[in-house]
């Protein structure tokens, strides 16, 4: 079982990215992933990885409820478009 919760990053100049689970029951209390070392020469590329690894839960979470609805079309949609979501999310573009 994987670390429950939202993940999300945040960057430090300097230190790196730091990638931390936000617990559902009490959001000043996180729990760390990982934590990423980057230099000014891979900071564009460690900061996408931040985002890869926090979209992790959504990712299982859809590829989970794939598996349950392929005979539904209506939830095919909705995951279909949870799919874009965290591939916009990913990808830097939050919408």
């Amino acid at each position: 079982m994987h670390t429950q919760g939202s993940w999300e990053f945040i960057a430090e100049d300097g230190h790196g990215v730091f990638v931390y689970a936000i617990d559902p029951t009490d959001e000043s209390n996180g729990q760390d992933i990982c934590e990423m070392c980057c230099t000014g020469e891979n900071n564009k590329e460690v900061l996408a990885n931040a985002r890869l690894i926090c979209a992790a839960p959504d990712m299982l979470l859809v590829l989970s409820d794939l598996l349950e609805s392929r005979d539904d079309p209506f939830r095919m949609d909705q995951l279909a478009k949870d799919a874009q979501r965290i591939i916009n999310n990913v990808n830097g573009n939050r919408r």
